[in-house]
């Protein structure tokens, strides 16, 4: 897939998720084999006026790019600003969310609200668009209420977006309702740019059905991605063989925890990286035997020592661990390794008028 001047080998990609794509999950899918990761969600606000937690969320490692910015505002000139900003740390892309249905989003006119005034969302890609010197893209809703992403997407190409991805819901139907990939498919018979789909990949099969139905140039991948980034990698196999990728045998599993885990106390310090782990781990061990008396453990643990032992404990103690697939299924394995602290880009803020 080419985004301008971006090539995306494996038309696989990462979805934005606020509170879970921080650096170190989005190297994890990387090695995995996602083609493209986001950061998590920015405010454009929030990033003009300095604030810190805005500021930590855009550290940016070597082994992460392709990576996408993702930005949220309301405010066209907040906007452009910040995304000029954004671009000292070297993203490939900057990312324009007109698709977030979470209502103290909604209630300052940001994210899938944007779509009920599409001359609001014309200027604010056009202003973006004219600050920075990178590929602009979109990932939007296909309406509020009805769906206007057709319109949409035109104006917001015209205005210099060069890659739409679309969740195929309205913001007001959340994900109570099944993704309609109908509207993927009209719009990329609409647009001359590439169409990421997105919505309800589940698995491999569903990736690959997504491309047949739709024509789209990739698929984008968000929850099926909790707690199994090696998603990446089964879908890509399965793109290319056809074949159902086995999952990932326990010592893996296990390794990629205390890996993640070990990234994540790096990043943020010991109790705030173990506190943002234990969504993630409770994610890890899901479907596990045992898994919701493994889950209390970890969630309660105090250290990265007291995980490690937990987990060693339960390998010896569960009866399927030896059932699991052979280590010649598992595809690349991860090694307890680091990028280096120097690869790192930092951004200067400056405040922003309206």
């Amino acid at each position: 897939m080419q985004i301008g001047n971006l090539t995306v080998e494996n038309p696989v990609c990462l979805a934005p998720m606020a509170g879970v794509t921080d650096g170190p999950y989005r190297r994890l899918c990387r090695r995995y084999g996602a083609g493209l990761v986001y950061s998590e969600f920015l405010s454009a606000d929030g990033l003009v006026r300095g604030s810190l937690p805005q500021r930590e969320k855009i550290t940016v490692e070597p082994s992460e790019h392709p990576i996408g910015f993702q930005l949220f505002g309301a405010r066209s000139a907040a906007v452009a600003a910040a995304a000029k900003m954004l671009c000292q740390a070297a993203p490939d892309l900057i990312d324009l969310n007109f698709g977030c249905p979470v209502k103290k989003v909604i209630k300052k006119n940001g994210g899938v609200a944007i779509l009920k005034d599409l001359d609001l969302l014309e200027g604010i890609v056009r202003r973006t668009a004219e600050a920075i010197d990178r590929p602009l893209t979109v990932k939007m809703r296909a309406g509020y209420e009805a769906p206007v992403f057709v319109e949409a997407a035109r104006r917001a190409v015209s205005a210099g977006a060069q890659a739409i991805a679309l969740h195929a819901r309205t913001g007001r139907s959340g994900y109570s309702v099944p993704a309609n990939w109908e509207f993927i498919r009209i719009l990329k018979e609409a647009v001359d740019v590439p169409v990421i789909g997105n919505g309800d990949i589940r698995s491999p099969a569903d990736a690959l059905a997504m491309f047949e139905q739709t024509g789209c140039d990739a698929v984008m991948i968000g929850r099926a991605a909790l707690g199994r980034p090696w998603i990446f990698r089964q879908v890509a196999e399965y793109l290319r063989t056809r074949r159902i990728p086995p999952e990932p045998p326990l010592e893996e599993i296990f390794d990629v925890v205390l890996w993640h885990l070990a990234e994540e106390i790096k990043l943020h310090g010991d109790r705030r990286g173990l506190l943002r782990m234990r969504r993630h781990m409770c994610w890890y061990v899901q479907g596990l035997p045992g898994a919701a008396s493994l889950r209390k453990k970890l969630v309660t643990a105090a250290d990265y020592s007291e995980v490690s032992r937990l987990l060693a404990g339960y390998r010896q103690t569960c009866p399927q661990a030896d059932k699991m697939p052979p280590e010649n299924d598992r595809g690349q394995g991860l090694q307890h390794t680091w990028p280096a602290a120097s690869g790192r880009r930092e951004v200067d803020y400056l405040p922003v008028k309206q």
